[in-house]
């Protein structure tokens, strides 16, 4: 059984570095829209390039949420 996750957006936290990295990357294998979030803003949108390379759309975005 394969995973389809075309119309399905995931907003992915800490997404610029290691797992969340990882799990942007495999949302996006799978079809899924990505907001890849992050406080390393340069580096969220390096991997928003990534993905935009095999789907679209993409966004990559700054943000703490550790910070209210």
């Amino acid at each position: 059984m394969g995973i389809n996750l075309d119309h399905r957006t995931a907003i992915v936290t800490g997404g610029a570095h290691g797992i969340g990295r990882a799990a942007c990357l495999a949302l996006a294998r799978y079809g899924g829209c990505v907001a890849v979030v992050d406080r390393d803003y340069l580096q969220a949108q390096a991997v928003a390039g990534e993905i935009s390379t095999f789907q679209d759309p993409v966004i990559a975005l700054e943000a703490d949420v550790s910070d209210e």
